[in-house]
């Protein structure tokens, strides 16, 4: 990666989950759009300046402390959250699997991993668990 470039995330999905992410991508900032964008800004002179900019309430527990069950969504892989995302928005195992170029077979696996980890019994709950945690606001 060229280092003069510096990437902020700019986003509305929700910090608990996707900022240790766009960390570990490379990413030097992170900015929810439910926050004041009048901030943005100031956010983005701080990274030009050699800062990273992450949330506090994001950041603390990944330098503190394990993460704990309400940064669940965190301990996912990208895949397992992508199809975890598509099941949220209604897409069906094969809608799934043709936009990811994936068997249903796959998509399957994906989803029985998902309810595994995520200590739920019925499909149905995964969209319910992700909305829960996407409702989160670290506070």
């Amino acid at each position: 990666m060229d280092s003069d470039i510096k990437v902020v995330v700019y986003t509305s999905l929700p910090a608990d989950s996707y900022a240790e992410r766009a960390l570990r991508a490379g990413a030097l900032g992170f900015f929810n759009k439910d926050r004041d964008i009048s901030q943005l800004a100031p956010l983005c002179q701080l990274v030009l300046q050699g800062y990273a900019c992450f949330p506090q309430t994001t950041l603390l527990p990944l330098l503190n402390a394990p993460l704990q069950n309400k940064n669940i969504l965190a301990r996912l892989s990208d895949r397992e959250l992508t199809v975890l995302r598509y099941l949220s928005e209604g897409l069906s195992n094969k809608e799934i699997a043709d936009r990811l170029i994936l068997s249903n077979k796959t998509i399957s696996t994906y989803k029985t991993r998902l309810m595994e980890k995520l200590k739920v019994s019925h499909p149905e709950e995964l969209v319910n668990f992700y909305h829960q945690d996407e409702c989160y606001d670290g506070k």
